[in-house]
């Protein structure tokens, strides 16, 4: 039983606990490719290790930080700034590694301790919020030293009953990495055909080509659906009618004429828009209500925080922070390479800082949007608005300024369909039990 387990101080049980270092010349020397990686906080989240954006130094610079290498079981946890607090285990396949100066190396004597155990165990609510306090009671600046971190008290079970925990964790986490990986390859046929549906307009210029040649736009919207030749819609005719029926349906919804707009041609019956008429922006504060965070830190693919709302970490002034709902999106537009933060995909509810802003679309566009604004035509639209600004930022009125076609709801809904057959082929969430938890 957790009960009976003994408390024991981290520090004497670890055969390092020590932050990294920058090399000489510090981003100048960054390699997009060598053998050594040069692992930053960006890359340390409670979640999972995160791969985007890893650099690599030369080997002559990561002779310099042999002190700071990274082995194989070593805990990696962020010790500044606003990611403080987050840990994640080193992955083989990031190695060999260097860390820099804002991660420190937790290494555990492995006859005491399994790593995957003291990660766990720090990665729990209690244990967060204990080390988010630790962080901010000193100076200005959120920060875990050496020193804090070797008096933690950690449990201490016997180690066949730490890998047995430890066990059970790892394996929730691999198929929670597995679903991940899986709704990744079903996003990027989400986002596929939102580009031929929305952006390229395909089946509609199918249809316009087709009428042009004396041919059939419906057989021609059809093949440019499916992806299939004529036979082989014939094939799908008299061997799977129930499909062939739909997609004739999904055909029959594109017009066969574009419009001349203000933004270029569009298909007929849509509309050409700017995004402040079909959004709202929200602004509804927390006041001194407790919520889960949205941390200021996106690295390109978004990870959510698990860290609860406090004014000593977060701020002091907390009707500052605004409310986000499972029905709205928060954009940074202080980061504007990095692009939107889509709502379907997290499920998120808590509040977030000011430096977000948060806008509400309607209902049934919510999976149009969520491609939108993962799409390459809309960061393009954020790049042009912010270049030439000293901050690189916008607010909600730059963003409204931004174009969209907004196509008709009957498209729409037909979109829908198709991206939940997307979500209910795999994205499927996975509960994982506390650490402490007997299987």
């Amino acid at each position: 039983m957790a009960a009976e387990w003994k408390t024991v101080r981290l520090g004497r049980y670890c055969l390092k606990i020590g932050s990294g270092a920058t090399p000489r010349g510090g981003a100048t020397v960054y390699l997009d490719k060598s053998p050594v990686a040069f692992i930053r906080s960006q890359h340390v989240y409670n979640e999972r290790f995160v791969f985007d954006n890893i650099v690599y130094l030369s080997e002559e610079a990561s002779t310099t930080l042999d002190s700071v290498a990274v082995y194989k079981d070593d805990i990696l946890i962020n010790i500044t700034g606003d990611s403080v607090a987050r840990a994640s285990m080193a992955p083989e396949e990031v190695l060999p590694a260097r860390v820099n100066q804002h991660v420190a190396i937790i290494r555990v004597d492995p006859v005491q301790f399994d790593a995957r155990f003291i990660r766990y165990f720090l990665i729990t609510n209690e244990m967060q919020t204990k080390l988010l306090s630790l962080a901010s009671s000193g100076g200005t600046r959120n920060a875990l030293t050496k020193g804090m971190l070797e008096k933690l008290d950690v449990p201490k079970p016997p180690l066949d009953e730490q890998k047995r925990i430890a066990g059970i964790l790892s394996a929730f986490d691999d198929k929670i990495e597995l679903n991940r990986k899986m709704c990744k390859t079903l996003e990027v046929m989400a986002q596929a055909l939102f580009q031929s549906w929305f952006v390229a307009f395909e089946p509609v210029k199918a249809k316009i080509a087709a009428l042009e040649a004396g041919g059939d736009p419906e057989l021609a919207a059809m093949m440019s659906i499916s992806g299939k030749t004529e036979s082989e819609l014939a094939e799908m005719q008299a061997e799977y009618p129930k499909p062939y029926a739909e997609l004739v349906h999904t055909a029959s919804l594109f017009p066969a004429a574009m419009i001349e707009t203000d933004q270029g041609e569009i298909p007929a019956g849509w509309k050409s828009l700017q995004l402040k008429k079909v959004s709202k922006q929200i602004t509804c504060r927390i006041g001194n209500t407790e919520c889960k965070v949205l941390s200021a830190v996106n690295t390109g693919e978004l990870v959510l925080s698990q860290d609860f709302f406090t004014k000593q970490v977060f701020s002091k002034e907390t009707n500052k922070y605004i409310l986000v709902q499972p029905d709205s999106y928060a954009y940074n537009p202080s980061r504007i390479n990095i692009g939107s933060l889509g709502r379907n995909k997290f499920d998120f509810d808590g509040c977030v800082s000011p430096i977000y802003i948060v806008f509400r679309v309607d209902c049934e566009y919510i999976a149009f949007f969520d491609q939108f604004f993962t799409s390459d035509l809309f960061r393009d639209e954020v790049t042009l608005r912010a270049s030439g600004s000293v901050r690189q930022s916008l607010n909600y009125s730059d963003f409204g300024q931004i174009g969209i076609t907004y196509p008709a709801l009957n498209i729409i809904r037909e979109f829908n369909l198709k991206s939940n057959i997307f979500k209910e082929n795999s994205c499927v969430g996975i509960a994982k039990p506390d650490v402490d938890e007997k299987a």
